[in-house]
Order: structure tokens, then sequence, then C-alpha cells
């Protein structure tokens, strides 16, 4: 039986963002130069739908499911971006942890 590492164990490479000062004064969400491991980054970093993309193995529409219907709550949103927390994802993953496979509806 294959028995999966708890997510925050998970060594998969991910370019963390924070929020910034743009040009103008106001705010933008600035990636890190260099990709760090999932298990090394802060609670507080921001990742966004591509890096979860990454961690799961699935695709950006599958994502915007697990929010439609897994209750995975985005911390912030710039412009048509999601931005989510890295305490976050640990703490969907661990209340809902999706399944492969399509649902099996009663």
């Amino acid at each position: 039986m294959y028995l999966e590492p708890p997510i925050s164990k998970n060594l998969t490479p991910i370019r963390a963002k924070k929020v910034g000062q743009a040009l103008g004064g106001g705010l933008k969400v600035v990636p890190a130069p260099k990709a760090v491991p999932f298990a090394k980054l802060r609670a507080d970093v921001l990742l966004d739908t591509n890096d979860f993309c990454l961690l799961y193995g699935c695709s950006r529409r599958t994502v915007y499911r697990w929010m439609a219907e897994h209750e995975l709550v985005p911390d912030g949103r710039a412009g048509r971006e999601y931005y989510f927390e890295k305490r976050t994802i640990i703490d969907w993953h661990d209340n809902h942890r999706p399944q492969p496979g399509r649902r099996v509806l009663s």
C-alpha cells in the first residue's frame, strides 16, 4: 500500500511570494529569486495557484473546483490570481485531503 508523506514534508521547489511596494506607492506581489522546498518555507509565505498545482499535480481548474467544493479559502487576491499562505494549505490538506479519481454520487 502506498502512503503519501504529509504535505508539510513535501520537497517540491516553490518560489515564495511576498507583498512589496510598487513604484507608484501601491502594493504588489513579488516572487522570491530562488525556489525553496515547500517543507522549508515559513508558515506565512504566500503561494499562488500555480504553486498549489505543483504541490498536488493538478490543473488550475481543479484548484478552482476545490475552492468551490472543499472550503479552500484563499488568503488574498491580486488581479486574477489567488494567493494562499502555507499554513492555510497545510490546514486545508489536514481537514479536506483530496482523493484521486471521481466522486461517486449516490
